[in-house]
This record gives structure tokens, sequence and C-alpha cells, in this order.
């Protein structure tokens, strides 16, 4: 049921935004009552929260999957770099529609919701990363950091992937973003190799 009702809310958000959407929406769009999504969810910000995560496991789970079927380290990085790339264009809509059709007096509410569900990420994706790194140390691929220096290296690497695709989706073409994102991965383990 918690993810009949997550699916549903998504294409509502998809269609009109957090603002416009109420819970009692949510509730006639699945078919059930509203106390069927309260005995899952607080409130509608809970669920878009829950949608949001549910969007991001997707992202972590497709790059695990597809970085297990890579032989090397830089083919890794680059097929992690592109995963990221591929789904995040695809969910650009949702955000999108969401700050399109989100009321001013609900857009503080609803960049707080983004920005907790990004620090998230930002850790999934580093534990989806991690045993990459610590393979590609173990076969001396890369060179030898402590937990703080891997911690960090991980960071910049997906600090560097995120700067790339916003750079491709504001200025740039799509086709290009294959292209960098294989430039950007292998300046990255040139660097600490």
């Amino acid at each position: 049921m918690r993810n009949r009702i997550l699916c549903g809310a998504q294409k509502l958000f998809q269609e009109k935004g957090l603002g416009k959407i109420t819970m009692e929406d949510i509730a006639n769009f699945i078919g059930k009552g509203k106390s069927t999504l309260y005995y899952y969810f607080k409130s509608k910000e809970d669920i878009f929260s829950a949608v949001l995560d549910m969007e991001i496991n997707e992202i972590i789970i497709e790059a695990i999957r597809q970085m297990s079927q890579c032989s090397t380290f830089l083919e890794k990085l680059e097929t992690f770099g592109r995963v990221k790339y591929d789904m995040t264009r695809k969910r650009k809509t949702l955000y999108a529609t969401m700050e399109r059709f989100t009321a001013p007096e609900e857009m503080q509410q609803y960049y707080l919701i983004k920005s907790n569900v990004h620090l998230k990420y930002v850790q999934q994706e580093k534990i989806a990363l991690l045993p990459v790194f610590l393979e590609a140390i173990s076969q001396n691929i890369i060179k030898k950091l402590d937990d703080e220096a891997l911690d960090t290296t991980i960071l910049v690497f997906l600090c560097s992937l995120r700067g790339l695709n916003r750079e491709v989706y504001l200025h740039g073409r799509s086709e290009d973003a294959i292209r960098l994102i294989r430039v950007q991965c292998e300046i990255f383990y040139r660097g600490i190799s």
C-alpha cells in the first residue's frame, strides 16, 4: 500500500506540483480514504519526501547494478557518472513541475524538504562508491587514503559530477554529457592514481 501511495503521489506531483495537491487528492487518485494515507504518512510533505527518497533509491540501485558489470575502476566511475546523469535528467521534469506549481509561501518548505533529501542522497552515493574506491585501493590502482581523505575524495568526485550535470543541463547539449563525464572521470582518476 505504501508503494501504491508513493507511485500515485509521484504522478500527481509531476502533473500539478506540491502546492496544488492535497491528501484527499492523493487518496482519491489511488482509490482509498485519507485515513489510509495517514496510517503511513503524517502529511503530503512526508509523502513528497518519501517520493524523492524512492527516486533516489532507484538511481543508487541502478548505478550499483551497472557498476557491478564493469571490470575497471575507471569504467565504474564513468558508469556511475552516466547513470547519475541519465536518471537525474529524467527526474528534472518532476522538479521543474514542482517549482512551477508551488506557491511562493510553500517554496521555503519545498526547498527544505529537497535539501534534506539531497543530504541523504549524497550519503547514499558515498556508500555506493565506497566499495569501488576500497577495491581500487586494495589493488593498488589508486593511492592509499585514510578514512577522512577517502570520504573527501568521494565527495569531490560527486560534487564534480553534480557541477558537470548542472552545466550541461543549463548551458550545454545533452549529447555532450557522456563525453564530458568520460573526460571528467579520466582527469579525476589520473589525479588520485
